[in-house]
C-alpha cells in the first residue's frame, strides 16, 4: 500500500489535468483510509473537496473541507488551510449561505494578510468583491477588486490578476458604468482563454453576459450565452441560467424553457441551491410569458430564498410578474408591496427598474387614482419618488412616466413617453418589453381619438411574434 499511494496520487493529478474531477476525487478517496500521516491525510481530504467542487458539486465537498482545514491549521499549514477556506466559502455561497461564505473569506484574508502578497490573498479579496457586487455595493466591490489586482501584481500571480479584472468590471457595472465594466469583463475572459484558465474564462464570460443583458445588449450576449454552456464545474448551472436570461430578454420564452428546464433538477442534486433557485425563478418567468401560469406559480421560489440584493430584486420582479400575469391580482399587490420594500433608496438602475416598472403596473391596475397605489397609503407616490432619481432616458423610466401620464389623462405626454420606450425596446430587440409597451401606447392613442394609430400599434403587436 505504501508503494500504491504515490501512484494513485499521480493518477488523480493526471485526471485533474484533463478535468476528470470526479475520477480524481475517487482516486484520492481510494487511498485516504490507508494514509496514516496526518498532514498528507488532511491534504488529500482537501484535494477531494476541491475535485468535487470543480466537478460542480456544492454539498459533497463540505465534510472534506470541514475536517481538513482544522488539521492543516494545527500543523502550521496556514496558506494551504486558507486556500481551502476560500473553496469552502464558495460552497457555502452556492448553498445560499452568503453570510457563512463571507465569514470563511474573511478568515482566509486575516490568515494570509500577515504573510504578504500572494495569489490566495488576492483571491480572498476577489471573493469579498464578488459578495459586494452580488449585493449591489458597487463602490465597495470596485475597491476590493482593485486591491486584488494590486496584490496579484505584487505577487506576480497572473491568474489572480486576470480573475480580479472580472470583479473590477462587476463593481463598475453596479455603479452604472456599463461600457467600462464590459471592457474589464472582456479583458478577463480573453486573457484567461489565452492561458487556458477555463474557470476564470467561464466566470468572466457569464458575468459579461449578465452585464450585457442589463445594458440592453442581449443580442450581443446571445452567442456568448451559447458558448458558456460548454464549460464544466458549477458553470454547468451558471451557463444555462445565463442562456435562459438572454432568451427571456429577447422574448423567446419557449426557447428559454428548452435551454434550462432539464438542468434544474441536476443543480438541485448537486447541492447548487443558489443557481437552482435562480434558474427556477427565470423558468417561472418563462412559463408566465408563454401562458403556463400554473407551472410558473409552482416553480416560483419564495422571497425568503433571495438572500442577496441582486436576487431579492429579480425574485421580487418574478413574483409580481407571475402573479399579475396569472390574474391573481390581490397576491400580485402583496408581492408588489414587498417589492417596493426591497428597493433601496439609492438611484435605481438596471434590474431595479424592471422591478419598479412591474410594481407600478400592478398598483395602477388595482387603483382608480394615480396616487392611491391600490390603497397602499400612496404606494405609487412612494415608488415614483424613488424612480425620480433614475435616468429619465431609460426606457423603463419612460414607460413608467408614460403609465403615470396615461393614468392622469395627460395623453400627449403619455404618447411621447410610450413611443420613446417602445422604439428603444424595438431597436434592442427586447420583444417582450416591446409588446408590453405597445399595449400601453395603443391605449393612449385610442383615448386620444387616434383609432387608426391605435389599430396600427395593436396590429404590429399582434403580428410581431409571427413575423419574427
Amino acid at each position: 500500500i505504501e508503494e500504491a499511494i504515490p501512484v494513485c496520487i499521480k493518477a488523480a493529478e493526471d485526471a485533474e489535468r484533463r478535468r476528470g474531477y470526479q475520477e480524481a476525487a475517487e482516486l484520492y478517496g481510494r487511498i485516504l483510509p490507508d494514509v496514516k500521516d496526518r498532514l498528507l491525510n488532511a491534504q488529500l481530504m482537501g484535494r477531494i473537496g476541491e475535485a468535487l467542487y470543480l466537478d460542480g458539486q456544492a454539498s459533497s465537498p463540505l465534510k472534506y473541507f470541514a475536517e481538513a482545514i482544522p488539521i492543516l491549521e494545527s500543523l502550521g499549514q496556514v496558506r494551504e488551510a486558507a486556500y481551502y477556506r476560500l473553496l469552502l466559502g464558495r460552497c457555502h455561497w452556492l448553498q445560499q449561505r452568503p453570510e457563512a461564505a463571507a465569514a470563511e473569506y474573511e478568515r482566509a484574508r486575516a490568515a494570509l494578510e500577515p504573510l504578504g502578497p500572494s495569489a490566495d490573498l488576492a483571491n480572498a479579496y476577489i471573493r469579498l468583491a464578488g459578495l459586494a457586487a452580488f449585493d449591489s455595493r458597487g463602490e465597495e466591490a470596485h475597491a476590493l477588486a482593485s486591491l486584488a489586482v494590486e496584490i496579484a501584481e505584487a505577487a506576480h500571480a497572473d491568474a489572480s490578476r486576470i480573475w480580479a479584472y472580472n470583479f473590477v468590471g462587476l463593481g463598475l457595472a453596479r455603479m452604472g458604468r456599463m461600457d467600462e465594466a464590459i471592457a474589464y469583463l472582456d479583458r478577463s475572459y480573453e486573457e484567461a482563454q489565452a492561458r487556458d484558465l477555463w474557470w476564470i474564462a467561464a466566470n468572466a464570460l457569464g458575468n459579461g453576459i449578465h452585464t450585457r443583458v442589463a445594458a440592453f445588449r442581449a443580442r450581443e450576449a446571445l452567442p456568448r450565452a451559447e458558448a458558456i454552456r460548454e464549460f464544466s464545474g458549477d458553470y454547468r448551472w451558471f451557463g444555462p441560467l445565463m442562456h435562459v436570461l438572454v432568451l427571456l430578454r429577447l422574448g423567446e420564452a419557449r426557447k428559454a424553457l428548452d435551454a434550462g428546464a432539464h438542468i434544474l433538477q441536476q443543480a438541485l442534486d448537486a447541492g447548487a441551491i443558489t443557481m437552482a433557485t435562480r434558474l427556477a425563478r427565470e423558468l417561472a418567468t418563462a412559463h408566465s410569458m408563454a401562458g403556463g401560469h400554473d407551472e410558473a406559480l409552482r416553480l416560483l421560489p419564495s422571497a425568503e430564498a433571495m438572500r442577496e440584493y441582486q436576487d431579492a430584486v429579480r425574485g421580487a420582479y418574478a413574483a409580481v410578474r407571475v402573479k399579475l400575469d396569472a390574474g391573481q391580482r390581490s397576491d400580485a399587490i402583496r408581492e408588489a408591496e414587498h417589492g417596493l420594500s426591497v428597493l433601496r433608496q439609492e438611484q435605481p438602475r438596471d434590474e431595479a427598474l424592471w422591478l419598479a416598472d412591474i410594481i407600478l403596473e400592478t398598483f395602477l391596475a388595482a387603483s382608480p387614482t394615480p396616487a392611491g397605489g391600490a390603497g397602499q397609503g400612496g404606494g405609487v407616490e412612494h415608488l415614483m419618488a424613488k424612480v425620480s432619481t433614475a435616468d429619465p432616458a431609460d426606457p423603463y423610466v419612460q414607460r413608467m412616466n408614460g403609465r403615470m401620464a396615461l393614468q392622469r389623462g395627460e395623453l400627449p405626454a403619455a404618447i411621447e413617453q410610450l413611443t420613446a420606450a417602445t422604439g428603444f425596446f424595438e431597436r434592442v430587440g427586447y420583444r417582450d418589453e416591446v409588446w408590453r409597451s405597445r399595449r400601453l401606447l395603443a391605449d393612449a392613442k385610442l383615448r386620444s381619438g387616434d383609432r387608426a394609430g391605435a389599430e396600427a400599434v395593436s396590429y404590429t403587436h399582434l403580428t410581431l411574434p409571427t413575423i419574427l
